[in-house]
């Protein structure tokens, strides 16, 4: 979160009236600058400044620059993946200088999330369970013991009663 001129506060109350309609978000009245997410596991309440300031994880610009010029090989390449651009820069044609864009932990995270969604999009991906029905692979024998245990193994149990419960458990990704 780059957090310029705002406050933990007015951060809360764009929450409130972006999500207020939605069953997973809840604003808690009594105590200012909270919110609850309903997760799948139950809800977690928050507290918007110290999520705020969690996330503001900046490196300074000598940092950056330093650990850039690095003579660890392994260092060196944290800083050339995706083409970014630290530090300053000066226009060709005008000889204007630029600032390139401040990096932290959570765009990081949200640019390699972009990157995974956009992989994932780009796949149709298809899976198979696979159940035997006994434990000797034997025709027309069920033992249920066995199918159920594969099953709770999988996590098609589980899956279950998510769906059950009123959660997603398939999030079309197209």
């Amino acid at each position: 979160c780059n957090v310029t001129n705002g406050s933990a506060d007015s951060w809360c109350r764009k929450l409130v009236a972006k999500y207020s309609a939605s069953k997973q978000f809840q604003a808690v009245k009594h105590r200012q600058g909270n919110f609850i997410v309903r997760h799948f596991a139950g809800p977690v309440e928050y507290t918007s400044a110290e999520f705020l300031t969690k996330n503001k994880d900046e490196l300074s610009a000598d940092v950056i620059e330093c650990l850039s010029k690095s003579a660890k090989a392994f260092i060196r390449q944290r800083f050339l993946e995706h083409g970014r651009t630290f530090g300053t820069q000066t226009a060709a044609a005008s000889g204007r200088v630029t600032r390139a864009k401040a990096y932290s932990v959570s765009s990081e995270f949200q640019q390699q999330l972009t990157d995974l969604m956009d992989g994932i999009r780009s796949t149709s991906p298809h899976f198979v369970r696979c159940i035997k029905p006994n434990p000797q692979c034997l025709p027309c024998k069920f033992n249920r013991r066995a199918v159920v245990e594969q099953l709770r193994y999988q996590g098609v149990l589980e899956a279950i009663r998510v769906s059950r419960a009123g959660y997603p458990v398939r999030q079309w990704h197209r």
